[in-house]
């Protein structure tokens, strides 16, 4: 007989599925995770296919991920939630630091992540910055330079993971790094 177990809203590991699985059970997990009407549905048949129906049952939105990726699903979550909140955080610091007031300076740190978020969105890789010009170095290192401790190092970071995921003006990223050639 077919023996099918549905974890859900549960972060029940890998390690779990892996052992339920060896004992001849088809797993599956199913979780909200932060959107409304959606949930995260994994898993293997027959079990999938239950998770799926009670996504389907709960009017809910199912957004499926293949078996074994929900680590790297929430992962994803916490990069844009928990991970996101500090740097929105930080953005709204600096901007107290000009002499904006705390709500102006909150109202204009989201005003600037939401129009990145959007523009993201519709346009992908290219609503990067610098996707087309190149930033010139000196002005980034004023800005890394005016960002306090213990926050500079991952401000730097943030800045070269650009220039990294987008595969855009390594001679830039070359000086950040200190790397480049004497001129």
């Amino acid at each position: 007989k077919d023996t099918s177990l549905i974890f859900c809203d549960c972060e029940a590991p890998v390690s779990i599925h892996d052992r339920f699985r060896a004992l001849g059970a088809a797993t599956a997990a199913a979780r909200q995770f932060g959107l409304t009407g959606s949930i995260m549905v994994e898993g293997t048949s027959p079990a999938l296919g239950g998770a799926l129906r009670i996504a389907s049952e709960l009017k809910l939105r199912a957004i499926e991920i293949e078996p074994g990726t929900s680590d790297v699903f929430a992962a994803t979550v916490t990069l844009a939630t928990a991970a996101l909140t500090p740097l929105i955080n930080r953005a709204a610091a600096l901007l107290r630091r000009t002499g904006l007031r705390d709500k102006a300076a909150v109202g204009m740190a989201t005003a600037l992540f939401e129009r990145t978020i959007q523009e993201y969105g519709h346009s992908g890789k290219q609503s990067w910055v610098w996707h087309v010009r190149a930033p010139e170095a000196e002005q980034i290192e004023a800005e890394v330079a005016a960002v306090a401790e213990p926050f500079r190092p991952l401000f730097r970071q943030l800045i070269l993971a650009g220039f990294e995921d987008f595969e855009k003006h390594p001679e830039v990223a070359l000086q950040l790094r200190g790397t480049a050639p004497a001129r």
